[in-house]
């Protein structure tokens, strides 16, 4: 299977682990990773970000966007919006049909194969994970055809070129719309382009994905309480997932190298886990191998 990641700026040591996990756990994968960085490694494809004048055009105009905003200084909002239109150029350029996306602080513990064993993906929509009832996020995605970011690429531009309306729209006191909110968005405009992945275990599958929910979870996630620092055991009541494991109605364990969310006595195995602690080295599969 095709998986697409991105990354804009200096690029963290952790990202190799996410690669690696990708290329341990899919024997089949072939990774297409844009960066604006010289990136070498065994059966990764570097694309490079700065060949493309539409996206650095594009980076630049978001950019601007931000300017004198609360979110100026973190590069992470400017780069997870320019990712709609790093996979739409990406995916055209080099002729991807199908592939699959996620952050890249995302280890991965299944392959597409072994998972289309257990789950059947929508053949004709977006398949992607639900942080919350007003935040789509990429924990993971499965794009099977190009029409489909084609028709987000077509929402955000309409976002943006109507901005100050959805703003006021969408968020308090017309906030900043970030790329989770504009996912959501494009969602409700057009619900027919979406299908959510099961993330808590109340659906016919045995096997889940994390949003964010449970690598928060298990090692921490951003709290501002004066200084950002991470917490483990952080639930957010916001979500599905951190409801649940509040109410202990799921439990969630990491066993052997693998994680397990428990219901009822029976086991359901996620295909990922969204570390935001990016201490990913913690949560490495069984079979990992460095292939980077």
């Amino acid at each position: 299977m095709n998986y697409i990641l991105f990354y804009h700026g200096e690029i963290p040591k952790y990202i190799e682990y996410t690669l690696n996990s990708i290329l341990s756990s899919d024997k089949n994968a072939k990774i297409y990773f844009c960066t604006n960085q010289k990136f070498h490694g065994k059966n990764i494809t570097n694309v490079d970000f700065n060949e493309f004048t539409f996206l650095k055009e594009k980076k630049f105009e978001i950019d601007t966007l931000l300017h004198n905003t609360a979110l100026e200084n973190n590069p992470l909002w400017s780069t997870s919006i320019m990712r709609i239109y790093v996979l739409k150029i990406i995916s055209e350029e080099l002729n991807i049909n199908k592939f699959i996306h996620f952050d890249t602080d995302i280890i991965l513990y299944k392959s597409f194969q072994n998972i289309q064993k257990n789950y059947n993906f929508n053949n004709t929509k977006l398949n992607i994970t639900l942080l919350d009832y007003e935040n789509l996020v990429f924990g993971y995605s499965y794009f099977p055809g190009l029409h489909i970011i084609n028709n987000i690429y077509e929402s955000f531009e309409n976002i943006f070129n109507n901005y100050d309306f959805y703003s006021k729209k969408y968020t308090k006191k017309g906030g900043f719309l970030n790329e989770m909110k504009m996912m959501n968005i494009t969602k409700e405009k057009f619900p027919e382009n979406f299908s959510l992945l099961p993330s808590t275990p109340y659906k016919d599958t045995t096997i889940l994905f994390d949003p964010a929910g449970y690598g928060q979870y298990l090692d921490g996630a951003h709290v501002n309480r004066g200084n950002y620092y991470f917490k483990r055991r952080y639930i957010s009541l916001t979500s599905e997932v951190g409801r649940e494991l509040m109410s202990k109605r799921i439990n969630l364990q990491f066993k052997n190298n693998y994680p397990v969310v428990i219901h009822n006595s029976k086991k359901f195995e996620l295909c990922n886990l969204h570390i935001h602690s990016k201490r990913l080295h913690k949560f490495l599969p069984k079979n990992y191998q460095s292939f980077i």
